[in-house]
């Protein structure tokens, strides 16, 4: 156990339930735009990247501008139905309650984080959001040092929990130690990784704090 002061969550696939429409959305935005459609499996080891990122990964060089415009037609009549993991809103009032400051580092743009902070009523937990649309995206260690930085804590005072490999070399490459949860949309190849600390429910955090 470490005198942890800071515990900085990603959104998708840690606190939010999001991995299967995030999976459903991109697979109809390339319906829509007559794309090959993507496996379930091939679009889950690109979550965690920037959306940039992600699109190019999938499906190579395509205009980029048209399949954001049909991407979020889709997520703005489907993100309404992201719910909090099991345990999630109890874990972070434990935290909240015993002291500790609280914050989120994800890839998500920030108009579709706050539209989620807001419908599920989390902002108020949290010293500080950011996402990779305000710093340099995942696993650069921009947006960890920016929170660090602003927040004024050391990184050995620092825990980061997420739930893909861009997650650990995003915590690897800001100084900064990592549990991950094993629920998430890389849990496969996170069980590879047997230095890893893997957590099956967010109220097993508390053993490492």
């Amino acid at each position: 156990m470490k005198n942890y002061e800071l515990i900085v969550f990603d959104w998708d696939g840690t606190l939010v339930d999001s991995i299967p429409t995030v999976v459903a959305n991109f697979q109809s935005t390339a319906r829509a735009m007559q794309l090959e459609v993507p496996t379930r499996e091939q679009i889950e080891q690109q979550i965690g990247l920037e959306f940039n990122d992600i699109v190019t990964s999938l499906f190579g060089a395509i205009d980029m501008t048209c399949f954001s415009q049909f991407y979020n037609e889709i997520h703005n009549t489907s993100w309404q139905r992201m719910r909090p993991f099991a345990g999630a809103l109890n874990t972070l009032k434990y935290l909240d309650h015993a002291g500790y400051t609280i914050a989120v580092a994800t890839n998500r743009c920030r108009e579709q984080l706050q539209q989620m902070l807001n419908n599920l009523q989390l902002q108020d937990f949290f010293a500080m959001t950011i996402c990779g649309d305000e710093a340099s995206p995942k696993p650069d260690p921009a947006m960890l040092l920016q929170i660090l930085e602003t927040l004024n804590i050391s990184p050995t005072r620092a825990l980061m929990v997420g739930d893909s490999l861009y997650d650990i070399q995003f915590a690897n490459n800001a100084g900064v130690d990592l549990v991950a949860v094993n629920y998430g949309a890389q849990n496969e190849c996170l069980s590879r990784y047997a230095e890893i600390n893997l957590i099956k429910h967010l109220s097993c955090l508390q053993a490492f704090l």
